[in-house]
């Protein structure tokens, strides 16, 4: 498996670039990129998915376009490839794991406070338990860990 992280440039901000990227992007209007409420999160996942097709291309050989299937998961709608693929993306930062052999999935999310009173909706009683174990500084740490976690295996078993 390979991960690939990518930081996105603050200054694209102009409808010109944003039509580059989607141009760019063409062939892949199955993907819902334009479905996100901020702008940020639409540039997201079409850098995103233009650095997945990179990957592929330039470390795979492989040219076949992505798609999601019916639960969102990105596969590469090819005969040939036999790998699996992953996109995650949290303010600048947008991240891609491939694997040629078997199924992955990433996450990545940028840390800020968390109201404590929802982790109840997320964690099991034995991660809750863990939590409060922890001291105050952890705690918020020890969250986004349980919560990437989850997040990558459910984006791994589609």
């Amino acid at each position: 498996m390979k991960l690939f992280i990518l930081e996105r440039p603050n200054n694209i901000d102009s409808m010109k670039q944003l039509y580059q990227l989607i141009a760019a992007n063409k062939g892949q209007e199955s993907l819902p990129i334009m479905n996100y409420r901020k702008i940020e999160d639409c540039l997201n996942s079409m850098l995103g998915n233009l650095l997945i097709q990179f990957v592929l291309k330039t470390h795979y050989n492989c040219s076949d376009p992505l798609l999601r299937n019916n639960k969102g998961k990105l596969y590469v709608n090819s005969s040939s490839w036999k790998g699996d693929v992953s996109l995650s993306h949290s303010h600048s930062m947008i991240v891609c794991a491939v694997n040629p052999n078997a199924q992955v999935g990433v996450d990545i999310e940028k840390k800020s406070d968390i109201d404590f009173a929802l982790c109840n909706e997320f964690l099991s009683n034995r991660e809750l338990n863990f939590l409060k174990s922890q001291s105050a500084e952890e705690r918020v740490s020890v969250f986004y860990k349980f919560w990437t976690l989850k997040e990558a295996f459910v984006k791994a078993i589609g």
